[in-house]
């Protein structure tokens, strides 16, 4: 199993397990507040990778351009 999948899988146990300690209306609301709060984070951190991405590209772009505009 590749790691990406086991990270995930055990972030699912994890949550449905403290959403299993709970009473029952109070636990069913709180997995899925966990749950909601893990994709956010989670598509915070995709935003974040495409910036840092489109922010390198443009470095080595300008430095490219540079380069042949020296040569």
């Amino acid at each position: 199993m590749r790691r990406a999948n086991w990270g995930l899988r055990t972030a699912t146990h994890g949550i449905e397990a403290v959403g299993d300690a709970m009473p029952s209306p109070s636990g069913d609301r709180i997995e899925i507040v966990l749950r909601e709060l893990g994709g956010f984070i989670w598509i915070q951190t995709t935003f974040l990778i495409i910036f840092i991405r489109m922010v390198l590209s443009s470095i080595a772009t300008g430095w490219q351009y540079r380069r042949r505009r020296d040569a």
